[in-house]
């Protein structure tokens, strides 16, 4: 009988017989497919941490900014106050503020530590 299917191989006239002849070619199709979607993937997601980062970097630059200026106004506040007594109301007023700006400025959490380990590879040594 000849081939009338020019897309089968020659020798293959059973559908089944050239559909199971199909099989090795469309698994390797498949995985090189799948292949390709798992690096675009992680290419996406490298890039979203990235912007990630760079958000972050400016966010905490910011807030440390923030900070300096607050320290800036204490430090003013107490040289308007004088010499005041530790016990005073003046001076644990400029304890405490002190103490709440210690815990807004992103160098005294972890932030640094977090930014630096999620820093991607291919950054760490451009």
């Amino acid at each position: 009988m000849k081939n009338e299917n020019p897309s089968r191989p020659a020798g293959i006239d059973n559908f089944n017989e050239w559909l199971t002849a199909q099989g090795p070619r469309r698994e390797r199709e498949e995985k090189t497919r799948q292949a390709r979607i798992a690096v675009k993937i992680q290419q996406q997601l490298s890039i979203d941490a990235e912007i990630e980062q760079r958000e972050l970097l400016v966010t905490n630059a910011e807030l440390w900014a923030k900070c300096e200026r607050l320290r800036g106004f204490i430090a003013a506040c107490e040289a308007r106050m004088g010499a005041a007594s530790q016990n005073s109301p003046e001076r644990q007023w400029v304890n405490w503020a002190r103490r709440y700006v210690d815990t807004l400025d992103p160098l005294n959490s972890d932030y640094l530590e977090k930014a630096i380990a999620a820093l991607p590879v291919r950054l760490r040594n451009p």
